[in-house]
C-alpha cells in the first residue's frame, strides 16, 4: 500500500510538471487564451494576490506575460509596466502585501535620487534612471507614491513633506475620503 502511494504521488507530480512545461512552451496568440492561463495560475494564489490579479485583468485587459508567481503587462495606459505577484498573506492593520507594480517612463537626474530615497523605500528608480516603479496595494496608491515622487524629484516637496503627505492620504482614504493625488499622474497633465 505504501508503495502504490509513492508511486501516485510520483505519477502527478511528473503529469502536473508535465503540463507546466507545456504550458509555459506554448503560444498565446489571443487575449483569451492570456485570460485563460492566468485565471488558471493566480486560482493557486493567495486571496489578496489573486484579487489584485483579477482587478487588474478587469481595468487592463489579459496579462502580456504569465508565471506561476506573476502576471505582467506592457504599456496600458500611461504604465510602461504593470506586475501583480502572489505574495503571501500577512495582516497588516490597514492594507495588505505590497504585491502590485506600476512602472512608468520617467527620466531621474542622477542628482535627485539620494531625495528621492529618503522619500520612500517603495518607488525604485530604474538603472538607467529612465523610468519609476512604485509597489503598493493599489493603483491609487501607487499613483500617490508616484506623484510625491514627482514632487520630490522637481523639489516641490522635500522627502519628509512627501511621506507625511502620503500618510494623511492614505488615512483619508480608508475613510472613504479621495485625493487628485490617487486619481491619475499629475506629471501626464
Amino acid at each position: 500500500m505504501r508503495a502504490r502511494s509513492r508511486w501516485d504521488g510520483t505519477v502527478a507530480l511528473w503529469a502536473a510538471s508535465a503540463l507546466l512545461a507545456a504550458c509555459a512552451s506554448l503560444p498565446m496568440d489571443t487575449p483569451e487564451q492570456r485570460r485563460d492561463s492566468a485565471l488558471a495560475v493566480i486560482v493557486h494564489w493567495s486571496n489578496f494576490s489573486s484579487l489584485t490579479a483579477r482587478r487588474v485583468m478587469e481595468d487592463h485587459g489579459p496579462p502580456d506575460r504569465i508565471a506561476s508567481g506573476s502576471v505582467e503587462w506592457d504599456a496600458r495606459g500611461p504604465w510602461t509596466r504593470i506586475v501583480v505577484r502572489d505574495e503571501p498573506p500577512y495582516y497588516d492593520s490597514r492594507l495588505g502585501p505590497d504585491n502590485l507594480e506600476h512602472t512608468v517612463a520617467y527620466p531621474v537626474p542622477e542628482e535627485r535620487l539620494e531625495r528621492l530615497a529618503a522619500f520612500s523605500g517603495k518607488v525604485r528608480v530604474s538603472k538607467d534612471r529612465g523610468s519609476l516603479t512604485s509597489l503598493a496595494v493599489s493603483e491609487e496608491l501607487n499613483v500617490l507614491a508616484l506623484n510625491l515622487a514627482h514632487e520630490v524629484i522637481i523639489g516641490a516637496k522635500n522627502p519628509a513633506e512627501a511621506r507625511d503627505y502620503y500618510e494623511r492620504v492614505l488615512l483619508l482614504s480608508t475613510s472613504g475620503k479621495s485625493s487628485p493625488y490617487m486619481q491619475g499622474l499629475i506629471f501626464r497633465k
